[in-house]
């Protein structure tokens, strides 16, 4: 990610970031930006690891 990225590139970054990999989940600040928009909340891997493991 840039410097100083723009919201969309935070978006974008944290988007790609989410799908693949499982490390943790997306911040709480990028969530509000894509509701903000109207937009869907990206499917985030790192809720099917856990969720995996719970059952």
């Amino acid at each position: 990610m840039p410097k100083n990225p723009t919201p969309e590139q935070r978006m974008a970054w944290h988007a790609g970031h989410a799908a693949n990999c499982p490390c943790r989940a997306m911040p709480a600040g990028v969530i509000r930006l894509f509701v903000d928009r109207g937009l869907p909340v990206p499917d985030q891997l790192a809720l099917h690891k856990t969720a995996d493991r719970k059952g």
